[in-house]
């Protein structure tokens, strides 16, 4: 119990000129940087499950043999989605599709993953060059 005292700064010094008062304003700054950093990994996190629940939501239902058939049926849900980006990606991703000539098989010239990625679906989670080390 001792040793979380000397974690706790003591705050009445805050405005004195002593060196406990400017620890207290470091331990203040940190304190709010990772707040903030708390509070946007969990708003990024959050705009992230939505576009991934919208994904599966597209492709709920579908198997291979029925995506040639209900190709432009999915391409209009995804456009009415309310997921940022996503209606943009599955128009691009369906743009590199192929059908084959009876209209039953579609071919892809692009892998999904090209499109569907964690630079496309997670931008704010993955683009801190901090998290990309890790």
């Amino acid at each position: 119990m001792d040793l979380l005292k000397l974690l706790w700064p003591d705050f009445t010094l805050l405005f004195s000129a002593e060196s406990n008062g400017i620890s207290a304003w470091f331990w203040i700054a940190t304190a709010v940087i990772f707040a903030l950093s708390v509070f946007f990994l969990i708003k990024h996190n959050k705009h992230f499950r939505q576009r991934l629940r919208a994904l599966h939501g597209l492709l709920d239902g579908q198997n291979k043999e029925t995506l040639a058939l209900t190709r432009r049926e999915t391409l209009q849900k995804a456009q009415g989605l309310n997921a940022p980006n996503i209606g943009m990606l599955w128009r691009e991703f369906d743009e590199s599709l192929v059908v084959s000539s009876d209209q039953k098989h579609l071919f892809n010239t692009l892998d999904a993953e090209h499109f569907f990625n964690a630079r496309t679906l997670a931008g704010g989670l993955t683009a801190t060059r901090h998290l990309q080390r890790s």
